[in-house]
Parts: C-alpha cells; sequence; structure tokens
C-alpha cells in the first residue's frame, strides 16, 4: 500500500483517541481522568475556574459561562500533540454524547465513553468536601438526567462503565 499523504500516514502509524468521562459531580471522573498515562486531559470545570479567576459565581452565572469554544480549542489543538485525549464532562445524554462525536470525528481515529457509576450518596458526600460545591439539588438533577447508552452510541463509542465499590468510603465516613 502507498500512502502519499503525509499526515495520512502519521494518523495510521499513531491511532489518535477522544475518551470522554461521564458521570455526575463527585463521581470520581477527575481523579479516573488523571490516572491514566500519557493523556491530556480536557476538563470543563477547570475551563470555568480559569474564566472566573476563581471567582464565586451564582450557579446560574456558573451554568452560563462559554466554555464550549474553549473546550473546542484544547480538544483540537491537543489532538495534534497527544494520541489521547480526555474530555473530563458529565456527556449525561445521547444528544451530547453524539454532538461530541459529530464535532471530533475529523481529529481522532477511536472513541471511548467511561461513564463512572457513582452512588449518589457517595457523590453528595465527595461533593461536601470540595472548596466548589455543587448544589446538592443540582447533582440529583443531573443523576435523573442520565440516559443509558442507546444503540447508535454503542456503534460509534467503545462503551464502559466503572462501578465503583463505594462501600470502603461509606465505612470510613461513618467510623
Amino acid at each position: 500500500m502507498i500512502i502519499e499523504n503525509l499526515e495520512i500516514c502519521q494518523r495510521k502509524i499513531l491511532m489518535s483517541k477522544l475518551i470522554i468521562m461521564s458521570g455526575i459531580p463527585g463521581a470520581g471522573k477527575t481523579t479516573y481522568a488523571n490516572s491514566i498515562k500519557d493523556a491530556y486531559v480536557v476538563s470543563n470545570d477547570i475551563i470555568r475556574f480559569r474564566l472566573t479567576k476563581g471567582v464565586f459565581l451564582s450557579q446560574k452565572e456558573w451554568n452560563n459561562l462559554p466554555i464550549d469554544p474553549i473546550q473546542e480549542k484544547l480538544i483540537i489543538s491537543s489532538s495534534k500533540r497527544y494520541s489521547v485525549v480526555i474530555l473530563d464532562c458529565t456527556a449525561l445524554t445521547n444528544k451530547k454524547r453524539l454532538e461530541y462525536y459529530n464535532k471530533y470525528k475529523r481529529y481522532f481515529d477511536e472513541f471511548e465513553i467511561i461513564y463512572i457509576n457513582t452512588s449518589l450518596f457517595t457523590c453528595i458526600y465527595r461533593n461536601s468536601k470540595r472548596v466548589r460545591q455543587v448544589p446538592i439539588w443540582q447533582i440529583i438533577k443531573l443523576r435523573l438526567k442520565w440516559e443509558p447508552f442507546n444503540s447508535e452510541i454503542k456503534k460509534l463509542f467503545k462503551v464502559y462503565t466503572v462501578r465503583r465499590n463505594d462501600i470502603y468510603e461509606i465505612k470510613s465516613i461513618f467510623s
């Protein structure tokens, strides 16, 4: 096989992958994402923090920050330098997952979703330990918003569900 285009040749040698970390706040997405070696992590939380320069905003202001253009720029630019890019976000609906696929399919060869399925109790507890807490009602609302992966998503992405064994964490809360 003769490949005349250097860019195509490089893509065949260096297969690129976008991993989308999915789950509600406190599930452990960021911890898990940061544990994957040699990957570049694009975190919606960090984008929000940098936009606000650490200033606390109301929940409505926080949710309305224009993170999408920054996220897109970071993902596209990192796709050229890293073989694995991780998007640390909630990605709770099939519509949102499909939106990410369509937006980034030109830049990556493979797509994965890692859904961190952690108990609501544990997520709320972990959230209570954060400096920038998400309101409990928002965490519950996000849990209710989660959609199972449909057949289209399963065709486009390799889908993994990580069920966290929270029993040890729950024991430590009450010890």
